[in-house]
């Protein structure tokens, strides 16, 4: 077993890597962490940021995922799986796990934001429009702000 201020020092430094933006390293530093604490809902997310990061949606997923095995209701690991199936153009999908993360925290703007940016989409794909990346870009930018309530 592993002193607690070793694993700390492990974790504090995969998080560190991540706001270095060395995701690649951070993901090594957080496998390392959960082979010596693998019930940590935290050390699961941080591997699932620095998988994601790097586009590897399939294991930040299930990264992602095993956080909410441990802790159902962590609200990162439910809008991580959600911009991971936004990311892939599964958007219906992607809405369920908004609506997860409004119905826990209701007062938080983004999901929202999700959420409508996400209909604009499926709305989109279903009337065969298309919608340049710049308006969307825009339109974030503006539910952001508050400017456009969904």
């Amino acid at each position: 077993m592993q002193s607690g201020t070793y694993l700390r020092e492990s974790f504090d430094l995969g998080n560190s890597l991540l706001n270095l933006q060395r995701y690649e390293e951070a993901e090594h530093e957080f496998e390392a962490f959960l082979k010596l604490d693998s019930l940590d809902v935290q050390g699961w997310y941080g591997l699932g940021v620095s998988l994601y990061q790097q586009r590897k949606y399939e294991p930040a997923k299930s990264a992602y995922q095993k956080s909410l095995n441990i802790y159902p209701k962590y609200l990162d690991a439910l809008v991580g799986i959600g911009a991971i199936l936004r990311d892939q153009n599964r958007f219906s999908e992607s809405e369920k796990y908004w609506l997860k993360v409004v119905e826990l925290d209701s007062a938080n703007v983004n999901p929202w934001n999700e959420i409508g940016l996400v209909k604009l989409k499926i709305f989109s794909i279903k009337k065969q429009l298309t919608f340049p990346e710049k308006l969307l870009k825009w339109i974030r930018l503006m539910l952001y702000h508050g400017i456009i309530l969904v």
